[in-house]
């Protein structure tokens, strides 16, 4: 076989397998966490995580750069989480406001329960919390 042949060969097989290998690295690992992301990074972390069963498992937040203008933009999160057993789901949510109470309550209600919260005071005074949930399914 040609080298130009092999080669070709051989980098769609990469292709082919490497998000099987990025799967079994993740599983092997078992936890892991984000670093300092935004906010909105986080929302499409968490949304791809979902795919490889893995729950977040604790938040931290801080200010960004700029201390001007809408906390969402500005925030940064930091998210620990782990693999979890397919035999034992646990569905989770998070938030992150400057009024958390409302999120307290509606979390509550749904059957979710708080395993972490931080929050943080912004230059101008104004504190933003940040906050994770998690709920087991009812057993069928």
């Amino acid at each position: 076989m040609p080298a130009s042949k092999l080669l070709t060969t051989l980098i769609g097989f990469a292709i082919l397998i490497s998000p099987i290998i990025q799967v079994n690295a993740i599983a092997a690992a078992k936890t892991g966490t984000t670093g300092w992301v935004t906010g909105y990074e986080a929302i499409r972390l968490g949304k791809s995580r979902d795919r490889y069963g893995i729950v977040p498992t604790k938040i931290q937040c801080k200010n960004g750069k700029n201390n001007r203008g809408d906390f969402r933009k500005n925030l940064l999160v930091k998210v620990d989480y782990r693999f979890q057993d397919k035999k034992k789901p646990i569905y989770w949510a998070a938030a992150w406001h400057t009024a958390m109470k409302q999120f307290e309550i509606k979390y509550k209600r749904k059957g979710f329960k708080m395993v972490s919260r931080d929050s943080y005071v912004r230059g101008s005074g104004l504190r933003v919390h940040c906050a994770l949930w998690h709920k087991k399914p009812k057993k069928k």
